[in-house]
């Protein structure tokens, strides 16, 4: 049970460092978020902040009664989705987006979408454009949500002047003992590396196209 509630609380409390914190009051929980049909397939783009932490407390229940470890990494998949959600309704849609991705086992592959909008508001981007290497980063400082869904990536040109499009890869993943730059974040990429371990996340390949 502890480990699962870091989990969860680590990518949660990560989102909201710098936000007021969300209580879920009786009158927010829903009950469809907690049924055992909701459960095999839950819609978390409907639901409110609150109705994700309700769900992510029956996840905690589920998780410490479910001896079985199969049903138990679906468990903490389903856990980081729904905190996934909470990540992208408080400031950082990104990383949330692939994280949901990570959990599904799903490539992210976009062509001017999310990441693109975003991506081309930074400095980062604005210093590519100028210097065109075969690489970008992008900083905390820069753009946090960026930073935790993708940090650094392989970045090329495809097509000509009429039709220019950059071409953005990288593997989402996490590694053990990364620095992140504070102790807080670097303690949820741990246990973003151990729920990969356990195949409650999987390493999975961005690609983001972008019309220049």
């Amino acid at each position: 049970m502890k480990k699962c509630l870091c989990v969860i609380l680590t990518l949660v409390m990560c989102t909201a460092l710098c936000i007021p914190a969300f209580a879920a009051s009786p009158d927010e929980i829903s009950s469809q978020a907690i049924t055992d049909e909701f459960f095999a397939d839950p819609d978390f783009s409907n639901m409110s902040i609150g109705e994700l932490n309700a769900f992510i407390h029956s996840i905690m229940i589920q998780t410490t009664d479910n001896n079985a470890a199969a049903s138990r990494v679906a468990i903490i998949s389903q856990a980081w989705i729904a905190a996934a959600e909470i990540a992208s309704k408080v400031g950082y849609p990104c990383a949330g987006a692939v994280v949901k991705s990570s959990a599904r086992v799903e490539d992210y592959i976009e062509s001017n979408g999310l990441l693109a909008n975003t991506i081309q508001t930074t400095n980062a981007f604005a210093s590519w454009k100028r210097d065109l290497g075969n690489y970008i980063v992008f900083e905390k400082s820069d753009n946090s949500d960026l930073f935790y869904a993708i940090h650094k990536a392989n970045i090329s040109v495809t097509g000509n002047s009429s039709g220019a499009r950059a071409w953005i890869t990288d593997i989402f993943n996490f590694e053990f003992d990364t620095d992140m730059g504070d102790l807080f974040a670097t303690f949820v990429n741990d246990w973003g590396w151990l729920s990969q371990n356990i195949g409650a996340l999987s390493e999975i390949n961005v690609q983001v196209d972008i019309r220049l």
